[in-house]
């Protein structure tokens, strides 16, 4: 009986895509052919996907598992099913850095989306090439400045003594709105807010003027012809055709931002008290400064799902537009 199927299992057939057809085992016998002219091409890729699987899926996926641990990596391991989610739940410190996150990401997005597609129809409604050209890459410019000094830099900004912000209040008269900006509880999340004002990413810039130039003449010229200009263009025109940037951007902002907390590492280290403690901070402080590493795994798989669910909804409902719709006029 087992001899019959294995039998039947080799008479049967499949059509291959130049239309042919063959056995079941042909078909195996081929692609293993396959295999052996190309193993060196195979053999090529194995050790960047070996390096891809150790270190970039493997610590996440053992981060996953181990939320459910209290994670000693040097020694015995225990199982707490979610103890540390429940753990999560009367956590004061976590609880108030996903309300910063909160406040954040907000501002994040909309600075995000709108100021560098601002500075891009601006440089577009430039009709000069040459004048473009070297907007763009004065824009551009300021990309090549690493993270790091710039923080300094706003750090240095902010000092309470001899920053820049304090003495300019003074100068023009406004010396009682002086505050130690990082330094105070009411300010400290706000004036981390607001580094790389007036939030022109040369990048951004470049993808949304992109996307712009790209707009047919034809539907430029439509849009004239109906009345649509100036804002009204903006409005009913480039920004649904711009959809597929604002999307990217938005997805960009939430990673940014969920995972993101460098910023009050160096700047704040979350103070002063918790006033700008994030997720992605408390984590980092739990595993490496308090060595609960089960602890500080369950808070990066809520990160992870938090980014996740505003992935999809972001997906969801912001659809790029893919051609002029001219009743929308």
């Amino acid at each position: 009986m087992a001899g019959s199927r294995g039998q039947a299992a080799r008479s049967i057939e499949v059509v291959r895509s130049d239309g042919l057809r063959i056995t079941l085992a042909e078909q195996r016998r081929t692609l293993w052919q396959e295999v052996l002219r190309a193993r060196v091409a195979y053999l090529s890729l194995l050790p960047p996907f070996l390096a891809l699987g150790i270190f970039v899926y493997f610590p996440p996926l053992s981060a996953m598992y181990h939320a459910f641990f209290d994670w000693n990596p040097s020694g015995q391991s225990t199982f707490v099913g979610l103890g540390n989610f429940q753990t999560m739940l009367s956590d004061n410190v976590l609880a108030s850095s996903f309300w910063n996150l909160a406040k954040l990401l907000v501002f994040a997005i909309v600075v995000t989306v709108t100021v560098p597609l601002i500075v891009a129809e601006m440089i577009y409604a430039v009709r000069n090439n040459a004048a473009q050209y070297f907007y763009r890459v004065m824009f551009l410019i300021p990309v090549v400045v690493p993270l790091v000094v710039v923080l300094l830099i706003w750090k240095f900004i902010y000092d309470p003594n001899v920053g820049l912000l304090n003495d300019i209040l003074a100068a023009v008269g406004l010396g009682h709105w002086q505050h130690a900006w990082l330094g105070e509880f009411g300010t400290a999340l706000y004036a981390i807010m607001f580094i790389g004002f007036p939030f022109v990413s040369g990048t951004s810039v470049l993808i949304y003027l992109a996307g712009l130039i790209n707009i047919s003449a034809e539907v430029m010229e439509a849009a004239a012809l109906d009345g649509a200009t100036g804002l009204k263009r903006i409005w009913r025109i480039d920004i649904p055709l711009l959809l597929g940037q604002i999307r990217l951007f938005i997805v960009l902002g939430i990673l940014g931002i969920v995972q993101g907390f460098q910023t009050q590492l160096i700047l704040t280290d979350g103070g002063p008290g918790w006033a700008t403690e994030v997720p992605g901070l408390r984590m980092y402080q739990t595993a490496f400064e308090g060595s609960r590493f089960g602890y500080a795994s369950a808070i990066g798989l809520v990160l992870f799902l938090i980014v996740l669910v505003l992935t999809i909804i972001n997906f969801r409902f912001i659809r790029p537009s893919t051609e002029f719709e001219g009743h929308a006029m």
